[in-house]
């Protein structure tokens, strides 16, 4: 009897925070993939839609560290998690008043500065939840938020079609306070922690050759595919799409990751993390210069199909490298750099200039000088393939 009530207890557990990263993971959905749509119907230039998006990428590297620490101080990652999503479904209306740039660059300042950290709070929330019942496994969990991603895409898409954008407004409010309904009915709170980002330590790494090398690749690489997430839905409309098909693209895309996320830990140990991210670079490569070449929807939407690969290989290989590489007492540190310096920068580069580019070239040329920037990556990728026999410091 005591068997059954554990299992059935860690069945309820999963099911509640399965049914958390669907809902949280579906609003993502209706903010993300709309937001060039959002600005376009604003007036924007590509200018000041590529400063939007940068402010986007950069308020995120600042706002998440930040929580983490006041989460480690101060809260449990429960508490932490309802008052980022109370925040964030208020927060959101204030993009159904915003008219001048102003407004909406402050908007997306105030939301970022609450939304950026949910992810990592909630996988940090999960990773404790799955230490305690070890029946659950957390690659399960995450897939039904890439699964809520891709349904709300798709629905969302259609809604704003027979709507306008607003309604991916309103449905993001609704979802975030859903959430917060199911993280509150889970028992578990969250333990504290109390270790904190060395600065010295986190700037020590770069000391480490292969390490520094690998973060100036992840830039570059994060360049390229900011860029590609904030200004694709602009190469759709270009090529004859409209809003309910890039809700179609985004679905079809989240769908596609589903299965190599499932058998990712495969890949990793039968191909090694450095020659996954090569090929990786290699698929990216080729994927921004056909997109460049694309003059049909259904060729761009033939093309995202890609991102099964492309995405999730460069995801999956570029943590397990880090991890790899970086020593086991500052591997804490080394994933901050990673996702601060690596992630944060170079996507605020990427959508910094591409929508500076855009002032002067098109939508295709763009892509093509992003293909350009995938060979930069892949050549630094393949230096850093020359260091795998070396011992660097």
């Amino acid at each position: 009897m005591g068997v059954i009530e554990v299992v059935m207890k860690d069945y309820g557990i999963k099911f509640k925070i399965c049914m958390f990263y669907l809902i949280i993971y579906g609003s993502f959905a209706c903010y993300s993939p709309f937001l060039a749509v959002y600005f376009a119907n604003k007036g924007l230039s590509y200018t000041e839609i590529g400063i939007a998006f940068a402010v986007n990428s950069l308020v995120g590297v600042i706002a998440q560290p930040i929580w983490g620490y006041v989460t480690d101080k101060y809260l449990d990652k429960r508490k932490t998690l309802i008052i980022l999503m109370s925040s964030c479904s208020v927060i959101i209306l204030l993009f159904l008043i915003a008219k001048s740039f102003i407004f909406i660059i402050f908007s997306i300042f105030l939301l970022i500065s609450f939304q950026s950290a949910i992810c990592s709070v909630a996988d940090a929330y999960s990773f404790e939840i799955v230490e305690h019942n070890k029946n659950i496994q957390y690659g399960r969990i995450r897939l039904m938020g890439s699964f809520g991603y891709a349904v709300l895409a798709l629905i969302i898409g259609i809604f704003i079609k027979y709507t306008n954008i607003n309604s991916a407004f309103y449905t993001y409010s609704v979802l975030t306070l859903g959430s917060i309904i199911v993280i509150k009915s889970i028992g578990y709170t969250g333990k504290g922690k109390s270790s904190t980002i060395d600065i010295k330590e986190l700037f020590g790494l770069l000391k480490y050759r292969k390490f520094l090398i690998f973060i100036i690749s992840v830039l570059v690489f994060n360049m390229a595919q900011g860029a590609n997430g904030s200004y694709l839905p602009i190469l759709v409309k270009k090529t004859g799409g409209d809003v309910s098909q890039i809700g179609l693209m985004w679905f079809i895309v989240a769908i596609f990751e589903l299965p190599v996320l499932y058998l990712g830990h495969r890949f990793l140990k039968k191909y090694g993390a450095i020659n996954l991210y090569i090929f990786s670079a290699i698929t990216y490569t080729i994927r921004f210069l056909l997109d460049g070449y694309c003059t049909d929807f259904k060729y761009v939407l033939i093309l995202q199909c890609m991102q099964s690969i492309t995405y999730t290989f460069f995801l999956i290989s570029s943590l397990q490298y880090v991890n790899d590489v970086v020593p086991l007492k500052m591997r804490t540190s080394g994933i901050t750099m990673y996702s601060a310096v690596g992630c944060g920068l170079g996507g605020f580069g990427g959508n910094m200039f591409g929508g500076i580019l855009l002032e002067k070239i098109s939508i295709f040329s763009l892509y093509k000088i992003l293909a350009l920037v995938c060979i930069l990556t892949l050549i630094i990728s393949l230096y850093q393939k020359n260091l795998e026999n070396r011992v660097v410091l």
